[in-house]
């Protein structure tokens, strides 16, 4: 396609978020014409919330670079279920984002679903795809499961 690629983990504050922090996004996104944000969505391993890996949290500490990433995370994973929309819901109100898309995987990590949401869609739709992520996941099906231990597989 002939586009450069350019990184850098210089970015800089476009505003603050409801919760006080300042939201910061990678300079060269910052100066582009338009940017797209890019993530599948899916369950996070370390904290709950309507917003866990997905489109919002790619607002917020994928844009947001090492500053982002820094600022939630030393904040503790208590509030990550506030600060990533609090900072993202800046940074998609901004006028920068064109457009999002997001990509749903089944069980055997295969995309189930590709969705294509604007700004204002993300806020909206990403928690019921959220929701649509966490019941495609893998699960171990049980009704009832007192102890299940696996001396040896294979």
């Amino acid at each position: 396609m002939g586009a450069p690629i350019r990184a850098t983990m210089d970015t800089v504050v476009i505003g603050t978020s409801s919760t006080g922090i300042p939201v910061n996004i990678d300079r060269y996104a910052a100066e582009a014409d338009g940017i797209v944000i890019i993530n599948r969505i899916k369950p996070h391993v370390a904290f709950r919330g309507p917003y866990e890996s997905g489109l919002m949290k790619m607002c917020t500490i994928g844009l947001g670079k090492q500053k982002g990433a820094d600022m939630c995370h030393e904040l503790g994973f208590g509030t990550m279920a506030v600060n990533i929309p609090a900072i993202g819901k800046v940074v998609l109100g901004s006028g920068r984002v064109l457009f999002a898309v997001g990509s749903l995987e089944n069980a055997y990590h295969e995309t189930a679903k590709i969705v294509v949401l604007s700004p204002q869609e993300v806020i909206t739709e990403e928690p019921a795809l959220q929701e649509e992520a966490k019941r495609l996941s893998p699960k171990i099906h049980f009704d009832k499961l007192d102890v299940l231990i696996i001396d040896e597989i294979g």
